[in-house]
């Protein structure tokens, strides 16, 4: 069951739900369809490449949080395409912290440009804040709540993705809609 982005407030487990299938990728695509938005973040390794390796996607609604892994070795399709076709979507509002790769990201699969999106990062500028602000320190001082302790340095190619890489990937995205609402 997916957990919801008060969870960890509670002090519930936080790790959110992963997806390692096509057709579970593709159902949360439709649900996040009808509601018009999603948080988005990604893990990648980009140490050694030329181009960022995508290691982990996570989506956050309202409601829930999801990891979705592009590497699961149980899908003949990749499992990630729904989250990239819904960003490019523009009846679909995109919520990030820093665009950067997911941007490129979802070019290189989609071959479109995103279609609404928006930056907490940017927006937390143009009010005020300097850039560019952490996200932990954004939703410090925004929402008053905590994040947890980075795994940004962590193997993220590595499988079995770890709790606490796990936990980590979900406050990543756990505050975006908050945000993004604070800030309209």
């Amino acid at each position: 069951m997916p957990l919801s982005p008060s969870d960890s407030a509670r002090g519930l487990p936080a790790a959110g739900q992963l997806l390692e299938r096509h057709e579970d990728v593709a159902e949360l695509a439709d649900r996040i369809r009808d509601d018009g938005v999603m948080g988005l973040d990604t893990e990648f390794v980009s140490e050694r490449t030329y181009q960022p390796q995508l290691a982990l996607l996570q989506v956050s609604t309202r409601d829930e949080i999801y990891l979705i892994d592009p590497l699961a070795e149980l899908i003949q399709e990749a499992p990630d395409q729904p989250i990239w076709d819904l960003m490019a979507d523009p009846s679909v509002r995109t919520i990030v912290h820093s665009l950067d790769h997911e941007a490129q990201f979802c070019l290189q699969r989609t071959g479109k440009t995103p279609g609404d999106l928006f930056d907490v990062q940017l927006a937390a500028a143009f009010s005020g804040h300097y850039y560019p602000i952490a996200y932990d320190k954004l939703v410090g001082r925004e929402l008053r709540r905590g994040v947890g302790p980075s795994q940004s340095r962590t193997n993220w190619l590595q499988r079995p993705l770890t709790s606490a890489q796990c936990r980590y990937a979900a406050e990543d995205v756990r505050w975006l809609i908050r945000l993004h609402d604070r800030f309209l």
